[in-house]
């Protein structure tokens, strides 16, 4: 049996083709985002007339267990005499739920984690993409109105709550599950140790201080003098770094108090400049150490790493999980980790 095994499906995920011939593949999942894929074919591979934008699903095995399940989105390439390329690109399913909600929808004293699966359940009324409600219990109850004339899409909307404070991780699942965690999808992994020079061959990053905010102002519906208006601000941040302030539009919001929800949450993950390392693992022909399905995005590892600009010894959360597979199926794995929200 093959490492991995890439599958043309139909959108109820019946396989059509196996991807033996499929070249320069990827695959990635993120946290309280959608995953993504790709990979080529030569355009004269009569399996390539099966990948088709929207109609096809992709679907990706690791030793027999299904790990991935997308959307074929986009399909480009070229091809000469000679060959070519002929690329496939797909999302996963959460990227799918952007679909205006065009119903007027109240939800009182609700499980924020029910709100959102109703949201994606009424989207999946128009076109049933089979997803199935998984865990969505938080405990933490909402009063939420959703107008038809503003038109938000579900995957916003559903973004919008995870993110409130006392809000939710979530995750559509390869079996299409929709799952939400509470707090937070996440375990600290003890006996996951990542270390520069050892089994992290190289490390990326990205400090944005102009991403910095400690101050939030946070404008909801209402025109003029009649807007609402929200703020909240980080004592300790501004004295660190001095005062920085994002103004957010938030039109839609009527209540004040989602809106001063809003902008406490906002400060909270921006009272630091938001910070990010890609750790590219070192490549072995077997597993790597520790193996895939040992972590997963939401985790707490242990990251330690001397810089010489500066000296990392901390448990970092992982974001996102971006994997390249090579021809003999040597998986290349970049973990993409940020300190976790105190």
């Amino acid at each position: 049996m093959s490492k991995y095994e890439f599958y043309v499906a139909d959108r109820l995920g019946n396989k059509l083709e196996y991807l033996d011939n499929a070249k320069d593949r990827k695959w990635a999942k993120y946290l309280n985002a959608a995953g993504s894929a790709s990979f080529f074919l030569d355009p004269r591979e009569p399996k390539a007339k099966e990948c088709k934008a929207m109609e096809r699903d992709l679907l990706i095995y690791r030793y027999g267990s299904l790990i991935s399940r997308t959307r074929m989105a986009s399909v480009d390439g070229e091809v000469d005499a000679s060959g070519g390329k002929h690329n496939v690109k797909c999302v996963g399913y959460f990227g799918l739920l952007d679909e205006p909600i065009d119903k007027t929808l109240t939800y009182t004293a609700t499980d924020q984690g029910a709100i959102a699966w109703y949201l994606i359940n009424y989207i999946q009324g128009k076109d049933s993409m089979g997803i199935t409600q998984g865990n969505t219990t938080t405990g933490v109850l909402r009063d939420r109105t959703y107008y038809w004339y503003e038109m938000g899409g579900a995957k916003r909307l559903v973004e919008d709550l995870a993110k409130l404070e006392n809000g939710f991780d979530f995750e559509i699942t390869p079996s299409l599950a929709f799952n939400v965690y509470y707090p937070k999808k996440q375990n600290e992994l003890d006996y996951s140790f990542f270390e520069f020079g050892k089994n992290i061959n190289k490390i990326r990053y990205n400090i944005d201080g102009m991403r910095l905010a400690n101050v939030v102002k946070a404008m909801g519906a209402g025109q003029e003098e009649q807007t609402l208006m929200s703020s909240a601000a980080d004592a300790a941040s501004i004295t660190t770094y001095g005062q920085r302030t994002a103004v957010k539009d938030y039109t839609d919001i009527v209540l004040k108090s989602t809106l001063t929800e809003k902008a406490h949450r906002e400060v909270s993950l921006r009272k630091d400049p938001p910070t990010f390392y890609g750790l590219e693992l070192v490549v072995g022909s077997e597993e790597s150490d520790p193996p895939v399905g040992s972590y997963d995005v939401g985790d707490k590892i242990r990251v330690r790493a001397d810089l010489a600009w500066k000296t990392i010894d901390a448990y970092l959360r992982i974001y996102g999980i971006e994997i390249e597979i090579d021809e003999n199926d040597v998986e290349h794995i970049t973990l993409i980790v940020t300190p976790p929200e105190a």
